[in-house]
């Protein structure tokens, strides 16, 4: 059968090429017709959406029907669970398989305390929150670490790897092995240097880089046979962590060695399969759950502003009402909230004085060869400043209010095209420059020649530097999507939910854009965007939090 007169509405539901052809190809093996055509592709949407199994309704019950012998034929792509209720590719069937192994050898396997008399620890420790870490961590060999923002997340961790590493000393035995890390180069970098401001010296690294993940072949140098040299692992941001990189770090902890995961469950899961920080809080406030005794939960919040933390909250409960009522009185400092303009030209307008309010005043370029780049260091610093303070997000790259035209945007509008003071960041790893995707710098001109700056150590005035011929990957980011501000906060955030970008929405990403804020949000959504972004939320679905929960269901 020709399947063409189906490729136009494919795409236009959504469906990538690849998929349609894939779906195409498996039909014709399996002498279907076009209700089997349309169900895989159905299939493989739910697949990218990061799903591990699929749950079947009655279609893809008589489909199964149809095509049985297709589907559980030893050559079949796909293994059918749960009596016919659940359809997995074999990939995620064995991904998962694998990780519920590793689980178990983590929730069962034996192990030493990392401090003999943890007590001793905490003697003058004016926290309680931070005493009941360690004993906890000190006891658990798997621990998390929850709460929303502004809850003391990065205080208590820093508390607890203070103690650690005092306790240690005090004992007299070689120091604890502490390794940190986090799923991005940016959230690693964000963690080190917020413990770093709370007397902590630790360096953090991604995962990537702590698990020596070779670049060619993506597999590990640290794993079962040769495990992390790390008495703790620490993972700040652990929500971002998919279902491989997870199965990746189960795997390298040594025999005995601690696990803490730190993170907000209820920020955007991981971009590719799997929403396991989730699954892994989902019920563990319930006696039985396997989890119940290693997870810490932080509820209070510290922060003197709530107005951002109050509105998050109640996105993520999908209070409509209440979200409504908030936007309503919250009109002030805190939180602006308008209807998108109707005319693209206005909004970026809008956009360009977000920024333009705070640019450093000054020429187009430095007078100064690079050598002499000190003496502009007061300027250099103004436009980090700018920059670390404000962030313009959106949930698409593409469309006229997409991340790539709202940079152009802003480089032709307020840069005159310019490549001085445009900020830009990393899209890949560059591990000769010690670079990471999501890194952020800012061009410089030093007589014509264009040079990028990012944050450095002291030792170099705060700045690394290099000619911007040196760097492959990178783009324009005065505007990010919400996927890439993860791991970051700023003092203010301008947020865009355009028409047409519905199918990209939920709770979990609003609530994550507006949690990016420490001080102000400006908002810009039509009320029927809005509620549709408030009606969904990210589930994923898998067989993990059967097996965690107080009554584990067979396979």
């Amino acid at each position: 059968m020709n399947f063409k007169s189906l490729h136009s509405r494919a795409r236009e539901e959504g469906s990538e090429w690849y998929h349609i052809f894939l779906a195409e190809k498996l039909t014709a093996e399996a002498k279907g017709d076009k209700d089997l055509f349309l169900f895989l592709l159905s299939l493989f949407k739910e697949n990218e959406a990061g799903h591990l199994r699929i749950e079947l309704d009655e279609t893809g019950r008589s489909i199964l029907e149809r095509y049985g012998s297709y589907f559980t034929s030893p050559l079949s792509p796909f293994v059918i669970t749960g009596e016919g209720r659940y359809l997995y590719t074999c990939r995620r069937k064995a991904q998962e398989d694998r990780f519920t192994v590793l689980l178990e050898g983590l929730l069962e396997g034996e192990s030493d305390p990392l401090l003999k008399y943890p007590e001793k620890a905490v003697e003058g420790e004016s926290s309680p929150v931070i005493s009941e870490a360690l004993f906890r961590v000190n006891r658990e060999r798997f621990f998390i670490i929850t709460g929303g923002p502004g809850t003391g997340k990065t205080t208590a961790l820093a508390g607890l790897v203070r103690l650690l590493t005092e306790a240690g000393e005090r004992e007299g035995r070689p120091p604890l092995r502490i390794a940190l890390a986090a799923p991005t180069g940016r959230a690693a970098k964000r963690a080190e240097q917020s413990l770093n401001k709370s007397g902590v010296s630790l360096q953090a690294r991604t995962l990537h880089k702590l698990l020596n993940i070779r670049f060619h072949t993506g597999e590990p140098g640290y794993h079962g046979k040769n495990p992390l040299p790390a008495d703790l692992v620490v993972v700040d941001e652990a929500s971002m962590i998919d279902l491989r990189m997870m199965s990746l770090l189960f795997d390298a902890l040594p025999p005995g060695g601690h696990l803490l995961l730190v993170g907000d469950k209820d920020q955007l899961p991981s971009v590719e399969a799997g929403a396991l920080f989730s699954d892994f809080l989902s019920g563990a406030e319930e006696p039985g759950h396997r989890l119940n005794e290693k997870i810490l939960h932080l509820k209070e919040v510290f922060r003197s502003n709530s107005t951002i933390i109050d509105l998050a909250r109640l996105v993520i409960e999908g209070n409509s009402e209440g979200v409504k009522k908030c936007l309503e009185e919250s009109r002030g400092e805190a939180l602006r909230f308008g209807p998108v303009p109707s005319r693209p030209d206005r909004l970026y307008r809008i956009i360009c004085d977000f920024y333009r309010e705070s640019l450093p005043a000054g020429e187009r370029e430095f007078s100064v060869p690079l050598r002499d780049w000190e003496t502009c260091i007061t300027v250099i610093d103004s436009w980090f400043s700018c920059y670390n303070n404000k962030i313009l997000l959106s949930p698409s790259r593409k469309g006229l209010l997409g991340v790539e035209r709202i940079n152009r945007e802003i480089g032709e509008r307020l840069f005159s095209r310019s490549l001085h003071g445009s900020s830009l960041m990393m899209t890949g790893n560059d591990y000769e420059l010690d670079l990471f995707n999501g890194d952020r710098g800012i061009i410089f001109l030093f007589r014509g020649e264009p040079h990028v700056f990012f944050p450095g150590d002291e030792e170099y005035q705060g700045y690394r530097h290099f000619p911007l011929a040196y760097l492959d990957d990178w783009e324009y980011s005065w505007a990010q999507t919400i996927h890439k501000s993860q791991g970051s906060e700023f003092d203010e955030v301008m947020i865009i939910l355009p028409q047409g970008a519905e199918k990209l929405l939920s709770r979990e990403i609003l609530y994550t854009a507006l949690t990016r804020a420490r001080e102000r949000v400006t908002l810009y959504s039509d009320p029927q965007v809005l509620s549709t972004c408030l009606s969904r939320g990210v589930v994923r679905n898998s067989r993990i939090r059967e097996v965690l929960s107080a009554d584990p269901s067979p396979e």
